[in-house]
Order: C-alpha cells, then sequence, then structure tokens
C-alpha cells in the first residue's frame, strides 16, 4: 500500500464543535440572546424615562441605602434626609409628616447594604447625592 493509498481511505477528521451545532439549535441560540438584548432594552427604557423618586417607595429605599452608607441603621420612624438633593428635598416637601420616614426599614438590610456601597462611593468621589447611580444599581440586578 502506498502513500497515496493510504492517504485516500484516511478517516476524515472530525468536525469543529460550533460546525456540529444544527439550524434549529443556532435558531434557538439567536431567539435566546434577541430575548435577553430586548429584555435588557425595555428595562433601559424604563430607568431613563421614568422620572427619580417617581414610585412612591422609591425615596424610602434610597434614604435606607443612604442611612446604612453613614453606618446607621434606621428605624421605621427615622425621618429622610435630603442631604443636598434637590429632587429629594422636592418629593419631601410635597408629602405630609407620616411620609417623610423610612417606613421600608422593616425590610432586611443586605440588599441596602450592597447599593449603599456606590450610593457612598458616588458622595465620595463627586460630592454629590444624586442617587441617579442607586436606580442603575437597581436596574443592574433585578433579581433582587
Amino acid at each position: 500500500m502506498s502513500i497515496r493509498d493510504a492517504a485516500k481511505t484516511a478517516v476524515p477528521p472530525e468536525p469543529a464543535p460550533s460546525a456540529a451545532v444544527g439550524g434549529g439549535e443556532r435558531r434557538l441560540w439567536w431567539l435566546g440572546v434577541g430575548g435577553v438584548v430586548l429584555t435588557f432594552v425595555m428595562l433601559a427604557s424604563l430607568w431613563l424615562y421614568v422620572p427619580t423618586y417617581r414610585p412612591a417607595d422609591e425615596a424610602s429605599h434610597v434614604a435606607y441605602a443612604r442611612e446604612l452608607s453613614h453606618g446607621r441603621l434606621p428605624t421605621i420612624d427615622t425621618q429622610m434626609v435630603a442631604d443636598g438633593d434637590l429632587r429629594l428635598a422636592r418629593v419631601l416637601r410635597s408629602r405630609d409628616a407620616r411620609r417623610r420616614t423610612i417606613w421600608t426599614a422593616n425590610h432586611p438590610p443586605a440588599y441596602y447594604a450592597l447599593v449603599a456601597v456606590p450610593l457612598r462611593a458616588r458622595y465620595q468621589t463627586f460630592h454629590s447625592s444624586n442617587e441617579s447611580h442607586s436606580r442603575l444599581f437597581d436596574f443592574l440586578s433585578p433579581w433582587t
């Protein structure tokens, strides 16, 4: 048997794993990617178009995280402080005294401690308490 005959009868190499993916599996993969992208775009549009503190409990949640960022665990009766945030100050002026408290303080503090880190970093870096970055963190962590 010559080398030429051996080459003709040699077993062809196995295809690469990416070539083995069938058309149906590839379509499902692209459908999944499209679903993830669509979900991301929809959540981003909510984050961009819903004004800060427009949801009724957002100010209380942010105030909870802000209190934790200062090392204090709030109670249900802890008053919200604007800390130079003009939007929060405007929201607090429109509320009666009962609704100016951190009434969400009955929630466990683990999530708020997690949100307090970027909130505090933003405050330390820019000396501002603009809460847009905490809303971005909420957007990026929908599992909480």
